[in-house]
């Protein structure tokens, strides 16, 4: 996967760091810039930031686009439409555009702002790239493919338990299980007359969904690939709405080292 922005200071070596945790060791992943020149280092705020998340930004140096040769990767991840329309992409490569405001010169808050919408982003982008491996010519069978199923639920349970924490004021949300995380969300909007309301009960409804398959899938050693499927879509829905609801002052949170197996 490569993510490109324009100067490789700020989003898209964000979006490096953040993905290698949530993609895991057996992903290739870099970033690179369309006007920047090679080896500079990155923006301050940005190195900043990625600290905070307990992520190490200061060893990474720029890149320029046309040092790599594209058709070896499978995904290509602009940062906004702008990035898009100034690349070539080969037809042998997937595109997922991202779109997130560049942060470059502007305050802390705004690029914690911008880590955050990546990190949300990159999820995403796992669910995708986990629907997309399990309706390949070749897909993923038995407990590998259960474990990337699992893994793009555990990111989504993630993303929820922030919004339940801001929207709901659930101090513990992140320790809460998805179906928790659901009931508790649920109970929130039933009550709100605030405008995204309708949308935060389609998405407890949604993660209710996904909490059910979630647990009928992980107590079967070869469960059929159609559920999984099902699953992963229900998934990428789930973070469509999140996204719709855009909650915000969603606070950065350390990315924590975990034993889950890698999908």
């Amino acid at each position: 996967i490569l993510f490109v922005c324009q100067g490789n200071t700020c989003r898209s070596p964000l979006a490096e760091v953040i993905a290698r945790h949530v993609f895991g060791p057996n992903h290739s992943l870099a970033s690179a810039g369309t006007e920047t020149a090679e080896g500079e280092p990155p923006a301050r705020h940005a190195v900043a930031v990625a600290r905070e998340m307990g992520l190490d930004l200061a060893s990474h140096r720029t890149r320029i686009i046309g040092s790599y040769n594209l058709s070896d990767f499978d995904v290509l991840v602009p940062m906004d439409r702008q990035i898009t329309a100034a690349l070539a992409v080969p037809p042998s490569v997937r595109l997922e555009q991202f779109d997130i405001d560049d942060p470059y010169g502007k305050p802390l808050e705004q690029y914690r702002a911008t880590a955050r919408t990546i990190e949300r982003n990159v999820r995403r982008l796992y669910a995708a790239d986990s629907l997309f491996r399990l309706t390949s010519a070749e897909p993923p069978r038995g407990s590998h493919a259960l474990g990337v199923v699992v893994r793009a639920a555990k990111e989504f349970e993630k993303e929820t338990a922030l919004i339940v924490k801001t929207w709901c004021g659930k101090l513990s949300a992140e320790k809460l299980p998805l179906g928790t995380l659901a009931r508790t969300l649920q109970r929130k909007a039933a009550k709100s007359l605030e405008p995204n309301a309708q949308t935060m009960r389609d998405l407890a409804a949604i993660m209710e969904e996904v909490n059910k398959a979630w647990v009928q899938l992980k107590h079967r050693d070869d469960p059929p690939l159609p559920e999984l499927i099902h699953a992963a879509k229900l998934i990428i829905k789930g973070f469509d709405l999140v996204a719709a609801i855009d909650p915000p002052n969603l606070p950065l949170r350390p990315i924590r080292r975990r034993s889950l197996a890698r999908g």
